[in-house]
């Protein structure tokens, strides 16, 4: 890292405490209900969505709960992540902390916070999809490991910056 290269770090930092007026409104049941309400979003640009409107490009993680992958939007080529996630084999607390999640996600909006899109269910499949902004520069921790690797060192700069925008984000998720 030379310092002058323009690295927005975006994180999508869960907030440590719930307010009571989060509305649990993704249904994770085998029961058909009607998708949520947007009209309290306003950042919703995405119409509702399905998989066949999507093509998988690459993957870009995996972890305990699914795996993260880059995907084109059909219609226009643009390009998202979405979180793929089985929710078939979570306990009920689990299936609880995922629509906790994606109800938080949704309200969340910041400029060093990923960006919800929308989300899709496939309860054929018992997975969910979680659409959200790409972020072609990756994540702060594997540029941590890929400098580590290499012995390169960040400019303390480039440093300040990243901790600045993570506590300006971090700062969003307990606003009230």
């Amino acid at each position: 890292m030379n310092g002058t290269e323009d690295y927005e770090y975006k994180s999508n930092i869960k907030k440590v405490k719930m307010t009571q007026d989060f509305k649990f409104d993704v249904d994770l049941s085998g029961e058909d209900h009607n998708r949520y309400s947007r009209h309290s979003v306003k950042h919703q640009k995405m119409p509702y969505s399905t998989l066949d409107d999507f093509e998988p490009l690459s993957t870009i993680g995996s972890g305990s709960y699914g795996t993260c992958k880059k995907i084109r939007r059909k219609k226009d080529g643009k390009i998202y992540a979405w979180k793929e996630m089985d929710y078939g084999s979570m306990t009920e607390s689990e299936k609880q902390m995922l629509v906790s999640e994606v109800n938080l996600l949704r309200e969340l909006k910041h400029k060093h916070i990923v960006r919800y899109y929308d989300r899709i269910i496939d309860r054929s499949n018992t997975t969910i999809y979680i659409i959200m902004e790409f972020c072609d520069g990756g994540d702060l921790a594997t540029l941590i490991s890929r400098c580590r690797k290499d012995g390169i060192y960040m400019e303390e700069q480039f440093v300040w910056k990243m901790l600045i925008q993570m506590t300006l984000a971090l700062q969003e998720c307990h606003q009230p």
